[in-house]
């Protein structure tokens, strides 16, 4: 209950836009904006960050799912040890057999724990032991810190998550 969910429609062509609205209708913590025009992934995430009010921020793109205590374990985690950022894995689930990529599956796993370092510390250990999973939906962020940090998807980019997640933890 103690949570905020910012949808983002970027110009959807399916029934996207008509969910969002009655999830909407329905739980007063979901808010839902639409881009005028698609604006593509990073447009999208930076329009999010503005609409966004809570403490911790998170994106969660539309083949993603959570396991329940994900937000609460995380929110534990980032209070706790007063982090500004907190990563975290993913395991891949592959919706057909002909479709399994092994390294993708390990793409989302890192083989070390990074605990308690700084961000260029932590970006550093994570290159050097080829353990850097550059997706932005593996991070939770201090929404102020953020803002106060000034990181943005810069928008037109191929591959903005890497440039976000590494900016993130260079700052």
């Amino acid at each position: 209950e103690d949570i905020e969910i910012v949808c983002i429609d970027d110009c959807s062509t399916d029934d996207t836009a008509k969910i969002l609205e009655q999830y909407a209708q329905k739980y007063e913590q979901i808010k839902v904006y639409k881009n005028s025009v698609n604006g593509g992934l990073a447009k999208t995430r930076n329009l999010g960050i503005e609409k966004a009010t809570g403490e911790f921020l998170m994106f969660l793109d539309g083949d993603d799912t959570l396991q329940p205590d994900t937000i609460s374990e995380l929110t534990h985690y980032a209070q706790r040890y007063k982090a500004d950022i907190v990563m975290f894995d993913a395991f891949c689930r592959f919706e057909f057999q002909e479709l399994y990529d092994a390294a993708l599956e390990k793409y989302y796993h890192r083989t070390e724990a990074y605990a308690y370092s700084t961000g260029r510390d932590t970006l550093s250990r994570m290159i050097m032991n080829d353990d850097l999973c550059d997706s932005a939906c593996l991070m939770m962020i201090k929404y102020s810190w953020l803002k106060e940090a000034g990181v943005l998807f810069e928008e037109g980019k191929i591959y903005e998550d890497c440039m976000f997640v590494t900016d993130c933890l260079l700052k």
